[in-house]
């Protein structure tokens, strides 16, 4: 019983204040996002594979906006992402022995009104870390209508109260926001019950899940939720070997 004693204390130990602030750092040159854009969602493991450097460019070519899971903080990734005009909020999930920071990103081609972020004070069985959302707000379209962009990585290896904690902040910023909403990101919905209560209680705040055709992914743990939006089109990179995820991509009009 010791050690099950130990593993609560482990899932308590270190929590931190979850309200912190993202880091921002290059430049977008709009001040708002287009009535229509796209959005590139990939968990890219924290860009360990070399084929990675040379499909990134291609996915994110034309993209309003990336919403990165695994971002990494060394210097290669970021002397690669230099090279987009675009503006990057980075929410550190945890610090790795190497001294580099992971966590989500994102990355968009207008400069965000805000940025926040959300770590969560819950931690993963067996590797003891947190994980982080960020979110922020974009003027969209001649209307300047708000849109709030929302990256997640979800939390593995706990119970379900822990993974339904992280949704629940979330959706208190869902909630208090009235304009288009875009939630995309790792969810890790590696089984059946995450997926039916990450649909149903989204459906009650209005949102809808992007639908991939012959989606063949054996465990689908990334998706695309959205709200007050259009969808155009969708896309599943099923050819892509960058990543241990696979890219979605979605074309939304206001």
């Amino acid at each position: 019983m010791k050690w099950i004693s130990c593993l609560f204390l482990l899932l308590w130990l270190g929590a931190v204040n979850a309200q912190e602030v993202p880091q921002v750092f290059g430049a977008a040159p709009e001040r708002k996002l287009a009535t229509e854009f796209d959005v590139l969602v990939w968990n890219i493991y924290k860009a360990k594979r070399p084929s990675f450097y040379i499909e990134f460019p291609q996915y994110a070519q034309g993209k309003s906006l990336l919403l990165i899971q695994e971002a990494l903080t060394s210097g290669d990734l970021l002397s690669h992402l230099d090279r987009y005009p675009l503006e990057w909020s980075f929410a550190k999930s945890f610090s790795l022995p190497s001294g580099d920071e992971t966590g989500t990103l994102i990355g968009g081609q207008a400069n965000a009104l805000t940025h926040y972020m959300y770590r969560s004070e819950s931690r993963e069985v067996y590797v003891f870390t947190p994980k982080a959302f960020n979110y922020s707000y974009y003027k969209v379209g001649p209307r300047e209508q708000t849109l709030l962009v929302i990256n997640i990585h979800g939390l593995n290896f706990v119970f379900n109260k822990y993974f339904k904690r992280q949704i629940y902040a979330a959706a208190e910023v869902i909630k208090n926001h009235q304009g288009p909403v875009i939630f995309a990101g790792d969810f890790n919905t590696h089984h059946a019950w995450r997926m039916n209560f990450l649909n149903n209680y989204l459906a009650k705040l209005g949102m809808q899940r992007v639908i991939f055709s012959q989606d063949n992914r054996r465990r689908a743990l990334d998706h695309i939720f959205f709200r007050g939006l259009k969808l155009l089109e969708s896309q599943l990179y099923r050819q892509s070997i960058g990543s241990d995820h696979l890219p979605l991509s979605a074309n939304f009009s206001l």
